[in-house]
Order: C-alpha cells, then structure tokens, then sequence
C-alpha cells in the first residue's frame, strides 16, 4: 500500500503505466470512490483540496506515475487519517 495521506495545496495526476492498482479517494465532505486504474492512457487528477488517498492491491510488475503541481513540501502533507478528518470539519 502506498499514499494514506493527503494534501492541502498539491494537485495530482495518477497514471497506471504498466500492470493495475486500486485507487481508494475521500474528499472533505465524507465522500468516498475507488477507481481500478489498468490502462496506461488513463489517469486521475486528484485537485487541489483536502482528498485522503490510498493506493492499493498493486499487481505484479506495476508501475505508477504521479505528476505533481508543486514540489515536494512536506508542510502540504496530512499524513494521519484522524487528522484528516479534524481538518475536514473546518473545511465544509
């Protein structure tokens, strides 16, 4: 498993380049969605906003991109789900 964050400032493009995996997202209003990502000519932009995500159940051989907007800044991160959930609170 990989992810089990999310960002504050950051916007995502997922793409499953070779093999598959699921996608598990949660927004800030509670609402959840799980997308299998098998075709490298699809991808998930993942915008800016408090979305938790989880990638799991990776096959053999799999390989993952992420374009980011930003570069890496590790104050952008919410890395504690409980956390995540106190700050959706204030978010709505």
């Amino acid at each position: 498993m990989r992810g089990k964050h999310a960002h504050i400032d950051l916007e995502q493009v997922i793409i499953c380049a070779n093999g598959n995996f699921r996608l598990d997202l949660e927004n800030a209003y509670g609402v959840k969605e799980s997308i299998l990502l098998n075709q490298n000519n699809v991808g998930v932009h993942i915008q800016k906003g408090l979305v938790w995500r989880e990638l799991k159940n990776f096959s053999n051989n799999c390989v993952v991109f992420v374009f980011a907007s930003n570069h890496y800044d590790e104050s952008d991160y919410i890395r504690s789900y409980d956390d995540f959930k106190e700050k959706c609170k204030s978010y709505k």
